[in-house]
């Protein structure tokens, strides 16, 4: 079976069925005959177990409660969050023990907090606050554009990979074991594009898609899926020799070899250059200002409720940061990353099928519009 490493289920679908591809590999073997592409034995077993871990979760964006408890609190940065609770709490008491906010009838402000001339009026609160919030949001949707950005990206590999696995079993004549190879390695740029955006070098997936020696060939290249761009560009290379294909066909097919290239160095440059540094910690440190000050603002108008009221507003405004973070590589092991696992399944089921259609018997009739059984 392709096996994946598992993840939490979706609501929208109960287990999913794995994808195979009926590809007769070798069984794990340890004898020296097995070498890697450069003739060194790996000193890490390709099949090791890896820890579970987390992907999307699958939601009805209509129904409030298919969305699981486990993803309703944003991971924001809790030491952040009591460190600022603690700060406001302290600020709320001097305010109130000191007796200087405000009497009734005067402006809202608070003077002569802690025994100094501080002056602070709401609006003027107010206002450097909606310049925060345009900032908070500047940086939310920067990070939701580079999700969103990743997302074209793979779903642009998906159609690139049914593409070239058509042409191949279309327009080069070629032994069905070579085919189902080949095709194999198609699978293989996804797993492996997944493997390196993680920094991971496991490839499990792979186990009954290539044998044991393809899999340890990809895994002692330094960049995985490049190494596979490499072997199916090796193999269109060799068909158009022999002159199995002709000059428009190899065109057609190095195109989309290009397009798996473009798609690793557009993931590459999302996971390679977050948001520039300058502008977060601005934005940070804007932020803690602002919510240090703000019971000052609250204090005269809503009492000792001020402390559960910054609270809020605390969780509120690291929550969104929190998800900006997130999802600014959107590669990862987080809920709200990309499922990479499922379109990496999506990218095998459709390369079987597409194998399975082009070595069936009847597949002529089907073609000619006549009744089959697929």
């Amino acid at each position: 079976m392709l096996i994946f490493p598992p993840r939490k289920p979706s609501v929208q679908a109960a287990r999913r069925q794995r994808v195979v591809l009926n590809i007769p590999v070798k069984q794990k073997d340890d004898s020296p005959s097995e070498y890697n592409i450069i003739g060194k034995r790996l000193d890490f077993d390709p099949w090791a177990k890896e820890p579970d871990y987390r992907e999307q979760i699958g939601y009805e964006p209509k129904v409030w409660s298919s969305v699981p408890m486990a993803v309703w609190v944003p991971h924001i940065n809790w030491i952040v969050f009591s460190i600022l609770g603690a700060v406001q709490i302290g600020v709320t008491i001097a305010i109130f023990f000191s007796r200087v906010v405000a009497t009734e009838g005067s402006p809202a402000s608070c003077e002569g907090f802690c025994g100094s001339f501080i002056r602070l009026y709401p609006a003027a609160h107010s206002h450097t606050g909606f310049a925060l919030f345009l900032l908070i949001a500047f940086r939310a949707n920067s990070s939701y554009g580079r999700f969103i950005a990743g997302h074209g990206l793979w779903g642009l590999l998906v159609n690139r990979t049914r593409d070239l696995a058509s042409q191949i079993v279309t327009y080069v004549p070629d032994e069905p074991a070579r085919h189902r190879r080949i095709l194999g390695f198609i699978v293989a740029v996804a797993v492996a594009k997944k493997r390196h955006l993680r920094d991971e070098r496991g490839l499990q997936e792979l186990e009954t898609v290539l044998s044991i020696q393809d899999v340890r060939n990809i895994q002692e290249a330094a960049h995985m899926p490049l190494y596979c761009i490499d072997v199916l560009r090796n193999y269109i290379r060799e068909a158009y020799a022999s002159g199995k294909i002709s000059d428009r066909v190899l065109q057609m097919m190095d195109a989309n070899l290009t397009a798996f290239g473009d798609t690793v160095g557009g993931c590459e440059g999302i996971k390679g250059t977050p948001i520039p540094v300058a502008f977060v910690v601005h934005m940070r440190a804007f932020m803690i200002l602002w919510l240090v000050t703000l019971p000052l603002t609250l204090a005269e108008s809503m009492g000792w409720t001020t402390i559960v009221a910054c609270c809020v507003v605390d969780f509120a405004i690291l929550g969104i940061d929190a998800m900006a973070v997130e999802i600014e590589n959107p590669f990862g092991h987080d809920y709200n990353d990309l499922p990479l696992g499922m379109i990496c399944e999506t990218i095998a089921k459709n390369v079987r099928e597409i194998m399975d259609r082009s070595q069936h018997p009847d597949r002529n009739l089907a073609f000619e519009g006549r009744p089959c059984r697929w």
